[in-house]
């Protein structure tokens, strides 16, 4: 998605990440790299503000 002042956003569904990571080879690595994920665009969100 692109803003106004045309940045570039990328929107993330946490539940459907979840879900496909459920029916992964390997559920347990499949949440790891969800969580990684979803740590480090908090932290890239944190640093923008």
């Amino acid at each position: 998605m692109t803003d106004e002042n045309g940045a570039t956003h990328q929107l993330l569904d946490e539940d459907s990440m979840r879900r496909l990571a459920d029916i992964a080879p390997d559920p347990m690595r499949a949440h790891a790299l969800v969580d990684q994920i979803l740590a480090e665009v908090r932290d890239v969100e944190q640093r923008a503000v």
